[in-house]
């Protein structure tokens, strides 16, 4: 990813209350492009989520 696709990323996250500085994202997704690494970590967090409600019931 671009720096420019790296601070979108970081926003995107921000947006779904997934907080991260550059170098997290230049270490977990640096060689993904922009569309495939959010595509990715959104999978991820709704995994999480239904881990979570799974636990809850």
């Amino acid at each position: 990813m671009t720096e420019t696709e790296i601070q979108m990323f970081i926003e995107t996250m921000e947006d779904l209350g997934d907080e991260w500085t550059p170098e997290q994202v230049k270490t977990m997704y640096g060689d993904y492009t922009y569309e495939a690494a959010v595509k990715e970590r959104k999978q991820h967090i709704d995994m999480q989520l239904n881990n979570l409600a799974a636990l809850v019931k």
